[in-house]
């Protein structure tokens, strides 16, 4: 069952955000930001935004690898 826990704003995202990941050993939720062509990084816990990762023409499909700590 899912609970409302929060919410957090998207400043700069606006639309078409439809990929998500989770890495709850990290404890971060990402976001492809596709219009944006970047990866935002979220904390589960506070919903704080910590970074944007730009490089990115289009992201899609996310895969976070825990051992590694990357995607």
């Amino acid at each position: 069952m899912l609970v409302w826990q929060g919410r957090t704003e998207l400043i700069r995202v606006q639309r078409d955000f439809d990929h998500f990941a989770v890495d709850l050993q990290g404890n971060r939720l990402f976001l492809a930001a596709e219009d944006h062509g970047t990866l935002e990084v979220f904390d589960l816990r506070t919903g704080k935004h910590l970074r944007s990762v730009s490089g990115f023409e289009t992201p899609h499909s996310i895969f976070p690898i825990p051992q590694t700590h990357r995607c």
